[in-house]
């Protein structure tokens, strides 16, 4: 698939999908930890609001929505979600379908 689609086009896909979700994150106050910058266009990982931890959130998306994402490691396990969205499956709709998923967690809390 890589090779049909050329790796400069799967490089600007990823960085496109990771700003699509970094946004979104943002507008759901779950901002980036780290910088466009300092991240990898195929994983993000977000703060989780004060309150919730990062482990009902997971659990939430995949009872509720049958989307895979995790915590953090560490200290900051259940103060993080790291998000994976690499491959030739993940898209724009993966992507809102991952931001509706956390709307609807967030608008049950």
């Amino acid at each position: 698939a890589i090779v049909a689609e050329g790796l400069e086009a799967r490089l600007a896909n990823y960085a496109r999908l990771a700003t699509r979700l970094r946004t979104g994150l943002c507008e759901l106050g779950l901002p980036p930890v780290m910088s466009d910058a300092d991240s990898a266009p195929v994983l993000t990982t977000a703060w989780v609001p004060e309150g919730t931890t990062s482990t009902e959130i997971v659990e939430f998306l995949i009872r509720e929505h049958g989307i895979q994402i995790t915590h953090g490691f560490g200290a900051l396990r259940d103060r993080v979600i790291r998000i994976g969205h690499m491959g030739s499956v993940v898209d724009e709709e993966l992507i809102d379908a991952l931001l509706a998923g956390l709307r609807d967690f967030l608008s049950r809390q």
